[in-house]
């Protein structure tokens, strides 16, 4: 997926924490590194959605970040970018923390 900088940020100021995300991340687009340490001190349920239609590597972060999370799940909103629409994402948190079986959030893929 390959995108053009001009339509994922038409405008610089749109994003103007960007710079300092990457500084702070390792620059995880070029393979950097996801804060296993920190995320996996998070003991509460943590629901890590990340879009099926975005850069492949940002689905791999969420995978990470959720399994490094002892209560982490990973659920991909398929067909979705970065950016998801209200009507898709709402119900999301609502099936994640209601918990019944065969809602919306999905688990990680680590073992139980």
């Amino acid at each position: 997926m390959e995108k053009d900088e001009e339509e994922i940020f038409p405008d610089p100021m749109s994003a103007p924490t960007l710079a300092y995300d990457s500084e702070v991340m390792g620059d995880i687009g070029r393979d950097g590194t996801v804060p296993v340490d920190q995320a996996s001190r998070v003991t509460v349920p943590a629901l890590v959605p990340t879009g099926g239609a975005d850069y492949p590597w940002m689905i791999d972060v969420g995978r990470r970040l959720a399994d490094a999370m002892p209560n982490g799940r990973h659920r991909v909103l398929e067909g979705q970018e970065h950016t998801v629409p209200r009507e898709v994402l709402v119900p999301v948190p609502e099936g994640f923390f209601s918990d019944s079986p065969g809602r919306e959030s999905e688990p990680s893929s680590k073992p139980l």
